[in-house]
């Protein structure tokens, strides 16, 4: 007898007639059409194998999930069930919206590393969207991440904070001294 999720890793001989014998197409709509068709399944394909570890993340207990990522059992590593399981749970949580995911798990995990006040602001501008390329959003998330302040203004900052903790620390350091002195004469 064969396991279910064995079964359904075999080769099903009617897809795989159904692509081998597909009606060729002519006109620019009809590939286009097809194409967006077979993304869809590709983006559906990536959410399933994202639900598939959090529920082994969910049912395994932590040693063994994390033996599970990180061996060589998946046809992944670490990091791509990571990010597979992240784009699953931000769909999971409504955090994003499965017809805004890009087409590509790598790219949509762009997406859910922003905050909820970045994504919104994302999605003002447009850039949630499912044929977002990933420069888009890391150059998007480089705009967001850039100091407003020049790189003189902060050195400037920069020496003053630390300056400001080192009076603090002394301050401190002072009053644990006077502590100290008070606990050995009673």
């Amino acid at each position: 007898m064969i396991s279910k999720a064995a079964a359904k890793r075999l080769p099903d001989s009617r897809v795989e007639k159904a692509l081998d014998s597909l009606a060729p197409l002519s006109t620019r709509e009809e590939f286009i059409s097809d194409i967006r068709g077979q993304w869809e399944e590709v983006r559906k394909r990536f959410l399933y194998i994202g639900r598939r570890l959090a529920e082994a993340h969910g049912k395994l207990g932590r040693a063994e999930y994390e033996s599970l990522i990180s061996g060589s059992d998946l046809p992944f590593g670490r990091s791509v069930a990571i990010q597979l399981r992240s784009v699953y749970e931000a769909v999971r949580d409504g955090r994003l919206q499965q017809d805004e995911l890009p087409g590509s798990y790598a790219t949509a995990y762009q997406v859910i590393t922003l905050t909820d006040h970045e994504i919104d602001r994302a999605r003002r501008e447009g850039l949630v969207r499912p044929n977002l390329l990933r420069r888009e959003i890391v150059e998007f998330k480089q705009r967001l991440r850039l100091p407003e302040e020049s790189l003189g203004r902060r050195e400037q900052r920069l020496r003053r904070l630390n300056s400001e903790k080192m009076r603090l620390i002394s301050r401190l350091e002072a009053i644990e001294a006077e502590i100290n002195k008070l606990n050995e004469h009673p």
